[in-house]
């Protein structure tokens, strides 16, 4: 007896690229991650402290018991920012001074022979309403884009991922921390 084929909505909704909206709350300061076929079921909670000393950006996982996937610190004086993912701490290093163009080494993309983290970087590219983020892997491929809407007050921006491993949940923990600490 032959397998049964999936049907079509199984197959699309499984090679389409995952996409995280990100909304975010003025009077709480806080924003809520939620996957876009499914904004009910929040995924991740962002807070923000910006009077805070350290650090300023605090990033929750919202399984049961919610805990604390990663954090975001800024520096007044550097364009360098540093983050914690999963108690690894990192560093967003700015390639270019006039350029968005950040490099971080990830725990979660690492060389197969030696283990070692691999760098990672982001780029930018915006027009008058949006603000595109782009996370290329080694291999210089894009892993995920973060469009952040700079004319948005609620909805501020979707994360999309693509690529292998873009059902990864290491991969949306290490994206969601660094590419939402790089945008703050």
């Amino acid at each position: 007896m032959e397998p049964s084929k999936p049907s079509a909505t199984t197959t699309d909704n499984f090679t389409a690229n995952p996409i995280l909206q990100v909304d975010y709350s003025w009077r709480k300061w806080t924003a809520s991650i939620t996957e876009q076929s499914k904004p009910s079921e929040s995924l991740y909670t962002v807070h923000y402290r910006p009077f805070a000393i350290s650090p300023h950006i605090i990033y929750k996982s919202t399984s049961n018991p919610p805990t604390t996937i990663g954090t975001g610190t800024l520096h007044a004086f550097s364009i360098n920012s540093h983050y914690t993912l999963h108690s690894q701490r990192g560093t967003l290093k700015a390639l270019k001074r006039w350029k968005t163009s950040y490099t971080h080494l990830s725990p979660t993309h690492t060389d197969p022979i030696t283990n070692a983290p691999l760098p990672l970087t982001w780029t930018s590219d915006s027009d008058f309403k949006t603000w595109d983020f782009i996370c290329l892997g080694p291999n210089k491929l894009p892993i995920a884009k973060f469009s952040a809407n700079l004319w948005k007050l609620k909805q501020i921006g979707v994360i999309e991922f693509m690529g292998a491993r873009r059902w990864e949940r290491g991969v949306w923990d290490e994206v969601v921390v660094t590419g939402l600490t790089l945008m703050y």
